[in-house]
């Protein structure tokens, strides 16, 4: 199943030792800035522009700069990325089965396991609403309670880019769910966490 895929996807943290492996909302934050901010890892090392690489790339139709024959091996959690776009895009045609793998995407959008996952959640933010919409409210309304909480896990996340994915799909949920039937499923926590971010439902 390629939606579970992330599950085999290693954690990379033995740099940093000192981490919790324990799942947590922050962990796998903290572990990206300590490697985002390792010197090691950014210091002395060996630059490159396209150009400069240009003679050692095979040139010609299999070649170069816009037909690159390098590649590398696909990640787990990057299957699964793949794999959430291609639900999304196929969910007005095969609803029913796109319907049964949101709980798949909803665990998805929760994992906190390796250095990626924050871009994981970015990319389910970015297609729960297409996905809706293709399923239909009453396939989809059933997983509102589970989805929002892990849209709310992403929104105190600290990051960035997954915050704002997040916060767009509620915006666009609320479109097409309307205002007052999803501001009617959010918790007091879950209102705090919206007024903290001046975002407004409706």
């Amino acid at each position: 199943d390629g939606v579970r895929a992330y599950i085999d996807q290693p954690s990379d943290s033995t740099r940093y030792s000192e981490m919790s492996s324990e799942p947590g909302p922050f962990g796998v934050i903290a572990a990206k800035k300590l490697r985002d901010n390792d010197p090691s890892i950014h210091t002395d090392q060996v630059t490159f522009s396209c150009g400069s690489l240009a003679p050692r790339i095979k040139r010609g139709p299999g070649g170069g700069c816009m037909s690159c024959t390098h590649s590398r091996t696909k990640q787990p959690w990057e299957v699964t990325d793949g794999t959430i776009m291609l639900l999304a895009q196929l969910s007005g045609d095969i609803p029913d089965f796109v319907a049964s793998h949101i709980p798949a995407v909803i665990e998805a959008a929760k994992c906190t396991s390796f250095m990626h996952s924050p871009y994981l959640w970015e990319t389910v933010w970015q297609n729960v609403p297409t996905l809706a919409r293709g399923v239909g409210k009453k396939l989809f309304k059933p997983h509102l309670e589970e989805l929002l909480n892990a849209l709310f896990h992403t929104m105190v996340s600290e990051h960035a880019l997954a915050e704002a994915a997040a916060i767009s799909c509620l915006m666009e949920l609320a479109n097409f769910i309307g205002p007052r039937i999803l501001s009617g499923r959010f918790s007091d926590v879950q209102c705090k966490v919206l007024a903290e971010r001046g975002v407004r439902i409706g």
